[in-house]
């Protein structure tokens, strides 16, 4: 009897885990909606189609490693409180400020070549993104 409660236990823990994964992928893929195309792609291509990082490589050509380093990082910055604080607040800010945000918080593009689209000099980029993290923070720390 002490082992049909201890795999029931397990198996209880194990759907536990799986409703909180599917909970995890449903939020992620909400906040990939910000995300580049390519980067949408491959995170809709993993949490919602199932396909595995391996599979991923093999139709690029590339390595699964990479492939799943690149999905860290992804969800590590949708998850981050600065990427979900622009989404929540960049529609009230200016428009230079909201450019620069969506570009490099949300989209993951570098400083440098967000400052060359957007015609700014680094240094301006660099001060409008540590204001944001000033009021990241702020908003953080007032919760």
């Amino acid at each position: 009897m002490n082992q049909t409660v201890t795999r029931d236990h397990r198996v209880s823990r194990a759907v536990d885990r799986l409703h909180v994964r599917q909970a995890d992928a449903e939020s992620l893929l909400r906040f990939a909606e910000h995300l580049s195309l390519s980067d949408r792609a491959l995170l809709r291509g993993i949490f919602q189609n199932g396909i595995t990082a391996t599979a991923l490589a093999n139709a690029n050509g590339g390595s699964p490693s990479i492939v799943r380093a690149r999905i860290r990082r992804l969800c590590r910055r949708i998850t981050s409180p600065a990427f979900q604080y622009v989404v929540r607040h960049r529609l009230d800010w200016p428009e230079r400020r909201r450019s620069i945000a969506e570009a490099v918080v949300l989209r993951g593009q570098t400083q440098r070549a967000t400052a060359a689209a957007l015609g700014l000099t680094v240094h301006h980029l660099r001060r409008e993104l540590e204001r944001i993290a000033a009021l990241c923070e702020q908003q953080g720390a007032s919760r």
